[in-house]
């Protein structure tokens, strides 16, 4: 299902710029 997956990796991206921005 490419849409689940698509949707877990703008998750993490997500994930990803929150803990950039936290340090």
């Amino acid at each position: 299902h490419p849409r689940i997956i698509h949707r877990d990796i703008k998750a993490a991206n997500i994930l990803l710029d929150f803990k950039f921005e936290a340090k």
